[in-house]
């Protein structure tokens, strides 16, 4: 994902811990063709102590038009120990410089 990107991570190591998806919601709002471009962009919307929630706007790059709008919940995880960890203090950081 682009946003871990942005932050110098990657989906399956952010701070050392992967990201597992643990609930994944998509509305649809709109009609996307092939060749259309759809301009995406995700934030952080909540944090807890070891979870986050994300929210995925889909809009026509034309228009500002939504296609859908997709919530996903997330824990991050220790590979090596199989056990979920704190909150990165990557994604952290992105909830504190919010506006």
């Amino acid at each position: 994902m682009r946003l871990f990107e942005s932050l110098g991570a990657r989906e399956f190591d952010v701070d050392g811990l992967s990201l597992v998806v643990t609930e994944l919601q998509a509305s649809y709002a709109g009609e996307a063709l092939h060749g259309q471009t759809v301009r995406i962009d995700t934030q952080v919307v909540a944090t807890g102590r070891s979870a986050a929630s994300f929210r995925t706007q889909l809009a026509d790059a034309a228009s500002g038009r939504s296609v859908a709008v997709v919530h996903v919940g997330a824990v991050f995880v220790e590979r090596a120990a199989g056990k979920v960890r704190p909150l990165p203090a990557t994604i952290r950081r992105l909830t504190e410089t919010a506006p």
